[in-house]
């Protein structure tokens, strides 16, 4: 059940995100790091510094021998690399609106779980979201034959399971800072050691992830760039690791369905700090095509008047 003090902690990290992703794009597109190794170097001091902020406790190493935590890790790494994946055939707001398919498939799982339909009202928000992912997916070249509709399937499908998964983890119940800290941080390291686990695996068999990526075999090249290691050292202490923090809180406090539903206003916080980054001279200014103007309209309408329905019913309960 959503708690009623729920909404102000996903509007936090839903704007943590924003900021994060924006923040991510523009050291990658003006220092050309490569974005895997970014990527680890943010998780790994990211977990490091919410264990340091936790302080001394069992929690976080209690965390390490759940299994539960190790396939969230696995799911994340999924979930990112088909996301990756996605943007060789689109731009990143088709992808990040492609990405709301999470707010119906959590529905769906929701439903198939607990052998219930929602409420009519809030089947109509979920077909509104619907219907805004599909105005996306059919301006696509191919439609929906292009390979980001499957790859963003895929991806968010890992989402979903993975945020269901630690909403229900125990370690997730606490409301103690110090212990929320540490499981942060182990979630983080996790997520770390099964990112190295694909990385060392697509080495082997020579698959090279992401544009200008690295093979496992070449991570000596990437400790040797002080410039990627300061930079993603500071953004995984400054903006990964609150971030995470208030993603599992809001997951915790709102549950999976209106924690997705809320990210789905990702596309328009994104284009809006892309637009002040745009004006600072750090980042191009991102383009809005029909389709992308009229998929946002749907899909932000129908997660807002999901999370509002939801947040009332919340409300009605307590």
């Amino acid at each position: 059940m959503m708690s009623r003090n729920a909404l102000p902690i996903v509007a936090a990290a839903t704007l943590s995100w924003g900021v994060l992703l924006v923040a991510t794009r523009v050291l990658l597109v003006n220092f050309d790091f490569n974005a895997w190794g970014f990527t680890l170097i943010q998780l790994l001091v990211g977990g490091a510094s919410m264990m340091v902020l936790g302080g001394r406790g069992a929690v976080a190493w209690r965390s390490f021998a759940a299994p539960s935590i190790w396939i969230y890790g696995g799911l994340r790494v999924i979930s990112s690399s088909c996301s990756s994946a996605a943007l060789l055939y689109v731009g990143v707001m088709q992808d990040t609106l492609l990405a709301a398919m999470n707010v119906p498939i959590a529905g769906l799982i929701i439903v198939l779980g607990t052998r219930r339909l929602p409420p009519a009202q809030q089947a109509l928000a979920h077909a509104i979201v619907i219907a805004g992912i599909a105005t996306m997916a059919l301006a696509l070249p191919g439609g929906l034959s292009n390979p980001a509709v499957l790859l963003e399937a895929i991806s968010e499908t890992s989402v979903v399971v993975s945020t269901l998964l630690i909403e229900r983890h125990p370690q997730n119940r606490s409301d103690d800072i110090g212990a929320r800290c540490r499981f942060t941080g182990a979630v983080l390291m996790a997520t770390a050691a099964m990112f190295i686990v694909v990385w060392m695996l697509s080495g082997a068999v020579g698959l090279r992830l992401g544009s200008k990526a690295l093979a496992f075999g070449d991570l000596p090249a990437l400790l040797a760039d002080p410039a990627l290691l300061i930079a993603g050292a500071l953004v995984g202490a400054a903006l990964r690791g609150p971030t995470m923090y208030l993603a599992l809180y809001a997951i915790r406090l709102a549950g999976t369905q209106t924690y997705l539903a809320a990210l789905a206003l990702l596309p328009v916080v994104g284009v809006a700090l892309e637009a002040i980054c745009a004006a600072l001279g750090w980042l191009p200014w991102p383009h809005l095509g029909w389709a992308e103007a009229a998929s946002a309209a749907l899909v932000v309408g129908g997660s807002m008047l999901l999370v509002r329905l939801r947040a009332t019913a919340a409300g009605g309960a307590g």
